[in-house]
């Protein structure tokens, strides 16, 4: 059952406020040091501006992310991006690493990979080899980075989690190669998602976030299309129902709260907006969570 509160916890790491701690581009610990201390038993929360990679060498654990429900088996590597609402059961004989990487770095290598960097952008279960020797030695090279504060290790830590993203997303894909351009298409569609994500609640039009992305609405579209299979106007829409569906499903707040925090200027629009893309009401979408 989902305890409801007034926010959806909001952490730099689970258990610490955003001031507590100033995580640094990467942070690298032990999946036993936190869920230990939490009773292995890790509540709904979500990161801004931290996407998290965890590594589960052994052991299971039931997760939700979003509100859906994934069953974890070792090994495996568990992505969540920034903001995905997450909570963990972990099991006791849990052993594995997590990763907690900042937007900055990522966008980094963004830059480097063009397409490749999405899969961080998706919730996902990546299964591996029963021996990953390579995804082993890049977890744990960057755990002994992460230890031992050698100088000039945020190159070494870009290095590093450049070398693991594209290690997993051959596994996710392959029968694919990645990509050797780095595509304008490409990047105008990771700047596109992270104006989304900062403006969503704004309701900018498409022909706002064409204009600060420097290109043209149909142009927009055209990329919207091919990386992210929907028009521009749907993945706008897509996110902001997200949000809504993550504030009804974890917080306590009214309709009405929910609907002027997302920037509605009426509750019954945003009843009418909800209703025209889940199918359901608000209401009757909380009462069946």
């Amino acid at each position: 059952m989902i305890h409801k509160t007034d926010n959806i916890p909001d952490f730099t790491l689970y258990g610490e406020s955003s001031g507590a701690s100033s995580l640094e581009l990467l942070h690298c610990e032990s999946l036993v040091v936190r869920s230990q201390q939490h009773n292995w038993r890790i509540k709904p929360h979500r990161h801004s501006g931290i996407s998290q990679l965890f590594y589960l060498q052994q052991g299971q654990a039931i997760a939700h992310l979003d509100g859906q429900q994934l069953e974890l088996r070792s090994p495996c590597v568990l992505v969540v991006p920034e903001g995905c609402v997450h909570d963990f059961n972990w099991s006791e004989q849990t052993q594995g690493q997590a990763l907690s990487v900042a937007a900055p770095l990522l966008n980094r290598i963004s830059r480097l990979l063009g397409g490749a960097e999405s899969l961080m952008k998706i919730a996902a279960v990546h299964s591996i080899p029963a021996s990953p020797t390579l995804i082993t030695t890049i977890f744990n090279s960057i755990s002994e980075e992460y230890q031992q504060q050698q100088v000039s290790r945020e190159l070494m830590f870009e290095t590093l989690l450049t070398a693991l993203i594209v290690s997993l997303n051959r596994l996710a894909q392959p029968n694919q190669t990645t990509a050797k351009q780095i595509d304008r298409g490409h990047r105008h569609f990771s700047s596109f998602n992270q104006l989304l994500e900062q403006h969503y609640s704004s309701h900018w039009t498409v022909a706002k976030y064409s204009q600060q992305l420097g290109i043209s609405a149909p142009h927009l579209n055209s990329i919207c299309r091919k990386l992210g299979r929907q028009t521009a106007l749907a993945i706008i829409h897509q996110r902001l129902l997200l949000e809504a569906k993550r504030s009804l499903t974890y917080t306590g707040r009214t309709i009405a709260e929910i609907a002027y925090q997302l920037g509605f200027a009426e509750p019954s629009h945003f009843t009418r907006f909800f209703k025209g893309k889940a199918g359901k009401s608000p209401k009757q979408f909380r009462g069946g969570s």
